[in-house]
């Protein structure tokens, strides 16, 4: 959470990579990885990985789908379509 609230994203996933090892079921890697692909402008990866991998542990924790998450994917999905509506004009 430091280094996203420093905007090391690089930094973030390294170590949230390494928490993922430890505890895969925990969904609060999963809502910070997305954070900070966001943050690096890798949105492709943001969707492709993580937003299916936190969704698949909504389920099981549903009172960690914040705001943020929220907050989170509306910039996610308004910047991929921002560059798909731009590659097809």
């Amino acid at each position: 959470r430091n280094c996203i609230a420093r905007k090391d994203y690089a930094q973030a996933l390294e170590i949230l990579n390494k928490a993922s090892a430890y505890d895969s079921e925990y969904s609060e890697i999963y809502r910070f990885r997305l954070q900070a692909y966001i943050g690096l402008e890798k949105y492709n990866e943001a969707i492709d990985g993580e937003f299916y991998k936190l969704t698949g542990k909504v389920r099981n924790v549903v009172e960690n789908f914040t705001v943020d998450i929220a907050d989170s994917l509306v910039f996610l999905l308004d910047n991929v379509l921002s560059e798909d509506l731009s590659e097809n004009s």
